[in-house]
């Protein structure tokens, strides 16, 4: 084989390194060679093939000397001709090696590119091959390297970069340049490792593009002699064959063994062993070395393999392979040669044929209990195809309703077995219901019954639950199941199912139709099994029955001949099919015939309930239903012992279709509840005795402190009237008689405020009583809440030169507690009870400290600061859970409350009887103190009905801590809307006015007023003295008040105010109008009352009568909860209760007229 060398001549250029191997490589070949360039151009611009290299073989074979250019040296003109002529070159195609015979010798040509012709000598005349080597097996002494051509022009056509990029020659012998016929065929070059030509396959020209100089085995050009002779044998098996070689045990296979390699092909190519066989590396290896050492063929049968094919990873494969070692030239190892034969097939054919040979001679079971332990027991054997199963058999069930109309018919698997896994697994459900609307196996089981095949579940495309995704230690090759498989076990009868098996498949094999007639075969034999245990069983069940059936028919008939009530069957014509005698007495019908029509039966019932009687048996003839009535009918002579003449029955009426679904039978059942009618009768009555006396306490307990609540709120007015008229500020020292004045209205303000405390615990007592008293939610701060109760009673903390102050625990903060859902009113109402305690018991301590300490947790707290215990929840109490619409979405929180006093404390006598009704600490208290007794009781109780708890610590003479927690929830801001101007005043719920701060400021409501006068206000009040009185405190703030007694007197002067419309008749007659801020109205006075004033207000400005919204506050001394949200339904734009002081109504009309304004 002839090489091209760097054209340029040896003695003018020294050649590279590269080109320096190439020349020693064509100097050690035997065979003449000479290299032609194609494209030398003179100057007639002709192209003229020349020479331009020849080997040491050539010149020797043509006797040139070697100080001679070849091309002027004497050469035979036939090989001259043969070398140099254009035709000859031009006759070749490119790639395709030519033989021609010249002077009885054998010549290749063949042509690399458009530029380089080679002709090597091949066989000699005597049939003589001409090898590369010499005759020893080495290569022969390199001769002297001779200089070619002095042309210029050739030396620069055979550039190094072009000797790269030609393709190895394959020489093929041409048909058309033998001139005479051989003994023998010539031989080819069959190494397509070393060169390519015409008829490879494409798996060898994947081989030789494949870039093995990535690999153990580096480029193809280094591979040795023994490496090429033996891939050129394993290339050509049709079997599976792979090569192990090298240290590394490198890697190479066949086209018969890419397919088992799967997704490994053909990246494993050349790489080692233990990453191409990684999969089953270990013991292979022992083999290899195994072989490579003692020299002896190793046999191995059916081996596991999991290797990734078939969309599968991996998938379980066998194979039966022989380990041969391979040498080198010197006798040494080199690597194994592996002959493959897959037994995937045969193993995976053998085990299925064994599950269905154990199901086909299944032992006969005795019943249907032993039938699925022994099918428990063939799946259990297969452990590779069955990773698990669960045995469930069937039941259907069916149950009449809607009286007999219609029928349900419910259907479940129960399970009988596991294999793989235990029954109390969690996937293991102990029932299904097979439903098709149900959800997961449900539908899956209801679909496989009504089709009657199997159901195929993958996790593929969702449909295997996660929870049957599972991997069970010893079975399905450790391997996770993908799929499932719903398999019903059909009766042979055709009319429903023995059972389902729910089968894990093996995540390993493809789920192919093999694998699928494999379980079918299985399912056939289990069903021929069922169906000897099912049918005897079924004809022994219905004969059973039946015997029972008949024997329950006697039963029933004897007890309804007994029975207290009466029972008939009738015909949809009415007539009697069956009745037992207690029917005839009850209803009257003794001695009479039943088989007339309707009319016939129907006299001895009352004349008022014989329309209702006579519709309901109509209704009964309609369609099958079932009906209950109550119905009197006349007493027959037998029951004259002075009872009523009428009796009370209850009859319960049922019509059934027949199979046609004809109206068929009527069943009636009548009950004497005359005793019960008499009862009823009577407990209504007391009933409603009862509701008289309850509704008459409550009007007597709402109309005492309504009448007590009126007085108060004058009183309270006066006081601070007179506290304000000897005000000192402007005097250095007062005067005894004015302290003395001073010091008897703060004393009237501190009893008149006790005397409300007691008429509100009043009220929230009946409401408990009641279980009327309900929660309801507000979004609250928590500290803001509680600094106003602090704020509301500074001036009575001031009196008594008390301390208070709010803390807030590390838990709130941490917590980041905003605002929450919660009750403000009942949670003030505890705060309250237990701060006012906390000041009374202060008022006479050494040290006179309160502190209020605010905390919160997201768990139930167990107890409180310093040793408190809560106590124990009433037993029948029913907590208000923060759960619908009205309490949001947030978070649910536990909000404590602390309590700490420097009081006297309590001894633990003492402590015993808080909390209960009626009752102090000791008899002294109220002596001492004053109080009801109520405080602590309610405060428990409005604790408990907010889900939380209440207790106390204390020690005589060191304080006590009063603590409580309630259950809340984080206010989550809805999604904003645009309110209606009634909801958003209702927004500020200002039913809890009496929690309103001492002295808010006011300033922003006067920014915009001009003149002297604060408010203009209507002051609407019955209560002469009343009205007298916050008038006149009004004016002395600074307003201005036009009085009214009732209702229509408002209504009058409104219409001489700035809110009634030019164009009304009204106002045409005032041209001067008063002006208006606010109505402040009560709510209970003659001729109008003051919600029918305020409904008319509204439709007024609904009519366009008054031209704007009229602020308007009810003041009231109704003070229940519904009796304010009735005030604000009505039309109210807020409520303020008596009693109240006029420094806190001030600053609520201020914001009221702000929010108008700005609105």
């Amino acid at each position: 084989m002839g090489f091209l060398m760097r054209g340029q001549p040896m003695a003018s250029m020294e050649a590279p390194d590269d080109l320096q191997l190439l020349t020693t490589f064509l100097d050690h070949d035997e065979r003449p060679t000479v290299v032609v360039t194609r494209s030398l151009e003179q100057a007639g611009g002709v192209v003229c093939p020349a020479i331009a290299y020849y080997n040491e073989a050539f010149r020797s074979y043509s006797s040139i000397d070697s100080s001679e250019d070849i091309n002027t040296a004497t050469l035979d003109s036939g090989l001259r001709e043969l070398a140099t002529d254009p035709a000859t070159w031009d006759s070749i195609k490119e790639g395709v090696t030519s033989e021609i015979l010249f002077d009885g010798n054998a010549w290749t040509r063949r042509i690399i590119g458009q530029r380089w012709g080679i002709i090597c000598l091949k066989r000699t005349s005597n049939g003589h091959i001409v090898h590369s080597v010499t005759e020893d097996g080495g290569f022969a002494r390199p001769p002297k390297r001779r200089r070619l051509s002095s042309n210029s022009h050739i030396a620069a056509l055979t550039s190094h970069r072009h000797l790269h990029e030609l393709p190895g020659p394959d020489y093929l012998p041409s048909p058309e340049s033998t001139t005479e016929p051989s003994d023998a065929p010539a031989p080819a070059l069959l190494d397509w490792t070393r060169s390519s030509h015409d008829g490879l396959s494409d798996y060898i020209r994947m081989l030789q593009k494949h870039d093995w100089s990535k690999t153990c085995l580096g480029p193809m050009e280094s591979w040795s002699q023994e490496l090429r002779a033996n891939m050129f044998l394993i290339m050509n098996s049709p079997e599976q064959r792979v090569l192990l070689w090298g240290p590394d045990l490198a890697l190479i296979y066949n086209e018969a063994c890419s397919y088992g390699m799967g997704k490994k092909h053909p990246s494993a190519l050349g790489l080692s062993g233990a990453v191409g066989f990684a999969e089953g590396w270990p013991p292979l290896l022992r083999n290899i070395k195994e072989v490579m050492q003692t020299g002896r063929i190793k046999q191995v049968n059916d081996h596991y393999l999991p290797i990734g094919r078939s969309g599968l990873s991996p998938e379980e494969t066998y194979f039966s392979y022989t380990l041969l070692p391979l040498i080198d030239e010197n006798g040494n190892a080199i690597g194994v040669l592996k002959e493959l034969t897959e037994t995937t097939r045969r193993i995976i054919s053998e085990r299925r044929q064994a599950t269905v040979k154990k199901a086909e001679q299944m032992a006969v079971a005795r019943n249907i209990t032993e039938f699925w332990s022994k099918v428990r027991h063939i799946l259990d054997s297969n452990a590779q195809d069955f990773p698990f199963a669960l045995l469930y058999s069937f039941t259907e069930k069916t149950t009449l309703v809607d009286g007999n109309s219609s029928k349900k018919v419910s259907k479940y698997c129960t399970l009988e077995g596991a294999v793989g896994i235990t029954t109390d697994h969690d996937v293991a459900s102990p029932r299904i219901e097979v439903r098709k609307e149900g959800q997961g196996l449900e539908s899956d089981f209801e679909r496989a019954l009504l089709t009657g095949s199997p159901v195929l579940l993958r996790k593929s495309d969702g449909s295997l639950p996660d929870s049957l995704a599972i991997r069970i230690l010893g079975r399905g090759l450790g391997g996770t199941c993908t799929s499932a498989l719903v398999y019903p076990i059909r009766r042979l009868d055709g009319t429903g199912a023995i059972g389902f098996l729910l089968l894990g498949l093996n995540s390993q094999r493809p789920f192919d139709d093999d694998y699928s007639v494999f379980i079918s075969m299985v399912i056939d034999h289990l069903v021929r099994a069922a169906a000897s245990i099912i049918v005897p069983e079924e004809q022994k069940t219905l004969l059973r029955r039946t015997e029972i059936a008949e024997s329950k028919e006697r039963t029933f008939t004897r007890l309804a001949e007994i029975a207290p009530i009466g029972i008939a069957q009738f015909t949809p014509e009415c007539t009697s099919i069956w009745r037992n005698d207690a029917y005839d007495y009850l209803s009257g019908m003794t001695g009479r015939r039943m088989s007339e029509a309707y009319d016939g039966w129907d006299a001895p019932i009352h004349p008022d309930d014989r329309p209702k009687s006579y519709a309901t048996f109509q209704t009964l003839l309609e369609k099958p239903r079932s009906i209950t009535l109550e119905l009197r009918v006349h007493r027959t002579e037998a029951d004259g012992n002075g009872l009523d003449q009428w009796r009370w029955l209850l009859w319960h009426g049922s019509s059934e279709a027949n199979e046609h679904g004809n109206l068929a039978v009527i069943t009636s059942f009548i009950t004497d509840i005359s005793d019960q009618k008499r009862v009823e009768k009577l407990q209504t009555q007391r009933l409603e005795d009862l509701l008289e006396t309850k509704r008459q306490s409550e009007n007597f307990i709402d109309m005492t402190c309504h009448e007590m609540r009126n007085p108060l709120s004058a009183m309270i007015q006066s006081a601070d009237g007179i506290i304000s008229a000897f005000d000192t500020s402007n005097t250095s020292t007062p005067t005894s008689t004015q302290s003395a004045v001073i010091e008897a209205a703060q004393t009237i303000i501190l009893c008149a405020q006790h005397q409300k405390r007691i008429v509100d615990d009043i009220l929230t007592l009946s409401k408990l009583d009641s279980n009327l008293l309900l929660i309801c939610p507000d979004r609250v701060h928590p500290i803001s809440l509680v600094e106003n109760i602090i704020q509301m009673y500074r001036a009575d903390l001031h009196s008594v030169d008390v301390t208070a102050s709010l803390s807030i625990n590390q838990s709130f903060k941490d917590l980041a507690i905003g605002k929450v859902l919660l009750d403000p009113a009942r949670l003030s109402q505890v705060l309250i009870n237990l701060l006012t305690n906390a000041i009374k018991f202060t008022s006479n301590a050494t040290e006179r400290k309160i502190t209020i300490n605010i905390g919160a947790s997201l768990t139930q707290p167990t107890s409180g600061p310093t040793d408190v215990s809560y106590i124990p929840r009433v037993a029948h109490r029913l907590c208000s859970h923060p759960e619908g619409g009205d309490w949001g979405t947030g978070d649910e929180v536990f909000l404590q409350f602390d309590v700490v006093d420097t009081g006297r404390g309590l001894t633990p006598e003492e402590m015993k009887l808080l909390f209960l009704r009626f009752s102090q600490a000791s008899p002294k208290t109220y002596a001492q103190y004053g109080g009801s007794g109520l405080g602590l009781f309610i405060s428990r109780e409005l604790t408990e009905l907010q889900g939380g708890q209440i207790g106390v610590n204390s020690v005589s003479g060191q304080g006590s801590t009063f603590t409580f927690y309630i259950k809340a929830r984080r206010y989550v801001p809805p999604t904003m809307t645009l309110p209606k101007f009634s909801d958003s005043l209702r927004d500020s719920e200002l039913a809890a006015s009496d929690n309103l701060p001492a002295t808010p400021p006011i300033l922003s409501a006067l920014n915009n007023r001009t003149g002297s006068v604060l408010f203009n206000i209507l002051l609407v009040e019955d209560n002469v003295i009343n009205q007298k009185v916050l008038a006149q405190y009004l004016i002395r703030e600074g307003c201005k008040v036009h009085v009214a007694n009732h209702g229509a007197e408002a209504l009058d002067f409104l219409a001489r105010t700035s809110y009634i419309t030019s164009s009304s008749n009204q106002a045409s007659q005032h041209p001067q109008p008063l002006p208006l801020d606010i109505i402040l109205m009560d709510l209970e006075m003659p001729y109008m009352d003051g919600l029918t004033c305020v409904r008319r207000i509204r439709e007024m400005q609904r009519e366009g009568t008054i031209n704007a919204h009229i602020p308007v506050i009810a003041i009231t001394a109704n003070a229940r909860k519904e009796q304010i949200a009735n005030a604000l339904e009505h039309g109210m734009d807020d409520v303020v209760t008596k009693p109240f002081r006029i420094p806190e109504l001030i600053p609520k009309i201020a914001d009221l007229v702000r929010r108008i304004n700005a609105t």
